[in-house]
């Protein structure tokens, strides 16, 4: 079963505020199925992501696939490291779906600038009939509104996703997953036993589901929480002024170098915080955004002194 997915914000009619539309289609071999999950909350990370998905593949398992015969599931989206390309995803990828009884999944991720897709349609149909609604006299207020408003008109299959709802999958990150490899540029994450990932620089279609691939060697991470040592606390010196920023360069301004020493830094591509990393960890600044990251999250050696990211 191929999921392709997208996330969209829009306004309709007087009502200032947002609903978030998380759009896309799902195909099985008997059938597709066009869905858009609706909610008030803004946030687009990977909590949210999959606070949307799993009624979806809920759906998919208890109304559609009621023999359970589905075991494999093949994500497809594009690239944002916000939403879909972190170690988060990676982790929530590798446990809620084998709760839920499946046992082979794949994210695919499209290269930058892959142009419009299928759940981009899905989105434009929901804004289109959205608006109609507004050029009838009504007005749309919230995601509970427009739920029941089109409900009704659309043959696309919606859902009402709760803050609470949200929440709930938030919880199940833990506050330290470890580090994927080479998350920065891989295009596909394969995930055949609960916990284990394995990534993909190219995506990878010969082998069927609960196979291994034997065209590539793929880097395969156990995204076990660390469980025994916690991450260490920022130290202070004797002022109280923070553990300082990794630098490549002493700054000959005082208040410049005071300025660096309090503001913190994250990893681009794990996102975590330079105050709650592990002592050891080698960081790397970009040459030209003048961003942050672990060495080993951007693929790179210990013998590395200057590079450019992904971004730039």
């Amino acid at each position: 079963m191929w999921v392709c997915q997208r996330v969209q914000s829009a306004h309709f009619g007087a009502a200032k505020g947002q609903v978030t539309l998380h759009t896309g289609v799902l195909y099985t071999s008997r059938q597709s199925i066009s869905f858009c999950r609706i909610s008030d909350n803004k946030h687009h990370d990977a909590a949210a992501v999959w606070a949307h998905l799993t009624p979806v593949l809920a759906h998919l398992r208890n109304d559609i696939d009621t023999e359970s015969s589905i075991k494999c599931l093949h994500f497809e989206s594009d690239s944002p490291s916000g939403q879909y390309r972190n170690r988060s995803n990676a982790y929530l990828m590798s446990t809620i779906p084998f709760d839920l009884g499946y046992s082979d999944i794949s994210w695919n991720y499209y290269e930058a600038e892959h142009g419009i897709g299928t759940p981009d349609g899905v989105g434009a149909a929901m804004k289109r009939n959205a608006d109609d609604l507004v050029s009838h006299g009504r007005d749309i207020l919230n995601a509970r509104n427009l739920y029941d408003e089109l409900s009704p008109s659309t043959s696309i299959k919606l859902f009402l996703v709760s803050d609470e709802d949200i929440a709930e999958i938030d919880k199940l990150v833990p506050s330290s997953i470890p580090p994927v490899p080479w998350l920065i540029n891989v295009h596909q994450i394969k995930c055949s036993a609960l916990g284990i990932t394995d990534v993909f620089r190219l995506s990878c279609v010969c082998s069927r589901c609960n196979t291994e691939c034997t065209c590539m060697t793929p880097v395969r991470t156990e995204m076990k929480p660390a469980s025994v040592k916690k991450s260490p606390k920022p130290r202070k010196s004797r002022t109280g002024a923070k553990r300082k920023m990794p630098r490549t360069a002493k700054s000959t301004a005082a208040n410049k170098r005071q300025k660096e020493d309090t503001v913190d830094c994250c990893c681009l591509v794990c996102s975590e915080l330079w105050s709650t990393s592990q002592p050891g960890k080698q960081w790397i600044q970009c040459q030209n955004c003048k961003n942050w990251a672990h060495v080993e999250c951007m693929g790179l050696t210990k013998a590395t002194r200057s590079y450019l990211c992904d971004f730039c």
